[in-house]
């Protein structure tokens, strides 16, 4: 009989390892820069301004399947800022199910999955700060410039 070594052993384990896991459980991210805050105030309105080299609002292409997403905002400041993550359920440009974070999103924000194909969520980086979110823990960061990125299972 052979005998397994160290290596053997260690690479039977990342065979049987990635054999077990999903896409969708592993997961994915992605990253887009924004070029300026959304106009306006994320507790009220907030307005995208998508020209070049404003971008205010960054939006995500989601697939079946994929059901969580987690955001965060690296603005240029250095500060954690006001933002919100959205999804337009009836394309009217308006998003329907949001959720307020400061920074980073503290729970992972469930977008409402189509029966097929592709949808999207989008990324507000505020003008303003704001309340927070929703535990009364207000966000005094405003957003300029800076990079979005959002993991998704």
């Amino acid at each position: 009989m052979g005998k397994l070594t160290a290596s053997g052993l260690a690479f039977a384990v990342a065979v049987v390892a990635v054999m077990g896991s999903s896409p969708a459980a592993a997961g994915r991210s992605e990253s887009k820069p924004y070029g300026s805050p959304a106009l306006g105030q994320g507790d009220t309105a907030s307005v995208c301004v998508n020209e070049p080299p404003l971008d205010s609002c960054v939006a995500f292409t989601l697939l079946t399947g994929e059901t969580t997403v987690h955001a965060s905002v690296i603005d240029a400041t250095g500060n954690p800022v006001y933002a919100t993550i959205g999804q337009d359920l009836n394309s009217d440009g308006l998003v329907d199910i949001s959720m307020n974070f400061c920074g980073q999103t503290s729970v992972p924000f469930t977008p409402v999955e189509p029966p097929i194909g592709v949808y999207e969520v989008v990324v507000y980086p505020h003008l303003a700060p704001g309340l927070g979110d929703g535990q009364l823990n207000p966000c005094l960061g405003v957003a300029t410039s800076g990079v979005v990125t959002i993991h998704i299972n």
